[in-house]
């Protein structure tokens, strides 16, 4: 059961990633050529619609991509806080392919939302996953 559980989880997860993914494609960024400028372009876009803000900063080794004031949660219901930000993920992932980033940098929920609607995504280098040694007791 606990697998099952996990592996629906896991589906809804994906699946609002790519709802997060059509987003994007229907409300694409314009050019930016800095860091600053593509900030400036995700918080036009989310303060049209009254979704937040977002921060972006650089850091050793990954972009801290902050989403502040987020509505799903608030919406949603606090049952939804564990998935909902794989809508903002699948968001995000879009718009930095879009943009022609390196198709190894991929974009990670880093912290659950708070009470406030905020939540941390992490831009960076997908690392190999390591293999996992077989288990007798699977």
């Amino acid at each position: 059961l606990h697998r099952v559980d996990r592996r629906q989880r896991q589906m809804c997860i994906r699946d609002r990633a790519r709802v997060g993914q059509r987003f994007a494609a229907s409300y694409p960024l314009g050019a930016s050529a800095t860091l600053p400028e593509l900030q400036v372009a995700m918080n036009e876009r989310w303060s049209a619609m009254r979704w937040g803000l977002v921060s972006l900063e650089e850091s050793s080794g990954f972009l801290r991509v902050n989403h502040q004031l987020s509505p799903l949660v608030a919406v949603l219901g606090e049952t939804s806080a564990s998935w909902s930000a794989a809508f903002l993920e699948g968001v995000y992932q879009a718009w930095f392919t879009a943009m022609g980033i390196d198709p190894a940098l991929k974009i990670r929920q880093a912290a659950e939302p708070d009470a406030l609607g905020s939540v941390e995504f992490r831009l960076e280098r997908k690392e190999a996953p390591v293999p996992k040694a077989p288990s007798i007791f699977a």
